[in-house]
């Protein structure tokens, strides 16, 4: 596949953008106990806490995890490789697999500082944090002008439309319109559609759809891990775009829901992150590393896969990006990016800084501390002890490797 930066939906504005005198859109205050989260600009009187969900305890797990990370299944030359099987359970477990999470999306569960025990690959709660989203969040919530308003009032537009509606979820979608409530309810709408007519994420997070393929299939896409904070406390995700293949063949269905599977387990970590540090997490920061990326990732059938992929993205996840660095660019990178930048929002394009021939570790110095750097781009962060030697943090980050031909031949059984 082309690079993709970034396959998570962001908006047509930057979250700083004012959204003051929407077009078509009367201001009122909140009148129900669950619209008065947003609060309006004038009221200031302070709202009673909910109780904080208590964090589960963590099942700290960790053995011959570094490195590759990777052993054979039966045996066989075409055995697939299967990363942390000891430690984490193996990814192709045909049962459990509600019980762990891949390594790549638990990385934030290492706290606030590196170091100490790797995290937890226990899996992630089943209920959208939307469901008990505490009423005092949403002032910590970095409203602009009237947008907590304008997020009241998109509310009250959406009130007999079903899903979640707390004061993050409704601010991403009035952002990726730039404020325009009538604009954000029918994206809205559209993407409560899409959801509910394949169940695929309320399937995920439920464990009512069999994601055993997906396990699976983690361990060779999307090279990806959440780990580290930024200067803001953001977390970081790593994406490792370069090291991707392109000779996968595999459905262009089985892609599309392993996208929705992908964004949900990574809803789930931030979800669980926000309960952790008792104020909501809205975006994080992306590190895309271009390494490998060359005259292979320029076919027909990755373009149209990945220009799909990215509609998915930025129609249903929206506003999930706060900026996207691009390091270690080739110079063909030129040439792929300007087919692809047009697959983007342009407010998604707003948000990518290219850091050319600037090595990974300075362009990322204003936006990161070197602790939350892998030692691969120059940083100090390493995961793990006991004889662990991964420069890019394995398996919390990951590359991209070929599909073994047994779970190529039984995607295409399952998705044919």
């Amino acid at each position: 596949m082309v690079m993709k930066v970034f396959l998570l939906g962001a908006s047509k504005s930057e979250a700083a953008t004012s959204v003051e005198g929407a077009a078509g859109t009367r201001r009122r205050e909140p009148d129900s106990p669950a619209e008065k989260g947003f609060g309006s600009p004038r009221s200031t009187a302070p709202q009673p806490q909910r109780p904080r969900r208590p964090r589960r305890q963590p099942r700290w797990a960790w053995a011959s995890c570094c490195g590759d990370g990777r052993r054979e299944e039966g045996g066989g030359q075409d055995s697939e490789p299967l990363r942390d099987a000891s430690a984490f359970g193996t990814v192709d477990q045909a049962s459990g697999g509600n019980r762990v999470a891949s390594p790549k999306f638990c990385g934030m569960r290492m706290g606030l500082e590196p170091g100490g025990a790797p995290p937890s690959v226990e899996a992630f709660p089943s209920a959208p944090i939307g469901e008990e989203f505490p009423e005092s969040w949403a002032s910590l919530l970095d409203f602009v002008n009237d947008e907590r308003a304008l997020c009241a009032d998109l509310r009250h537009v959406l009130k007999d439309t079903r899903g979640p509606k707390d004061p993050v979820t409704m601010l991403r979608f009035l952002r990726a319109r730039s404020g325009d409530v009538q604009k954000a309810a029918a994206m809205y709408r559209n993407a409560r559609s899409w959801h509910e007519g394949n169940g695929w994420e309320h399937g995920f997070r439920t464990g009512q759809i069999d994601d055993e393929l997906h396990r699976r299939f983690d361990a060779y896409w999307k090279p990806i891990g959440l780990l580290g904070r930024d200067r803001e406390g953001r977390p970081v995700l790593w994406d490792r775009i370069g090291t991707s293949e392109t000779g996968n063949d595999l459905p262009i269905d089985f892609l599309k829901k392993h996208e929705v599977y992908t964004m949900t387990r990574l809803q789930q970590a931030m979800e669980e992150l926000s309960v952790a540090d008792g104020r909501p997490h809205m975006y994080f920061t992306v590190v895309v590393d271009l390494a490998g990326l060359g005259v292979k990732h320029m076919n027909r059938r990755s373009l149209s896969e990945y220009q799909q992929l990215v509609r998915i993205d930025e129609d249903l996840y929206p506003e999930m990006v706060k900026r996207v660095i691009v390091v270690n660019a080739p110079r063909i990178f030129d040439t792929i990016w300007s087919i692809v930048k047009y697959f983007f929002d342009e407010g998604t394009r707003a948000k990518i800084q290219i850091a050319g021939k600037t090595r990974p570790e300075v362009a990322l110095a204003p936006f990161l501390e070197s602790k939350w750097i892998p030692q691969a781009l120059g940083g100090d962060l390493h995961v793990g002890s006991g004889g662990c030697d991964s420069a890019y943090c394995e398996p919390f980050i990951i590359g991209a490797t070929p599909v073994s031909d047994d779970l190529r031949q039984s995607i295409w059984r399952a998705h044919g």
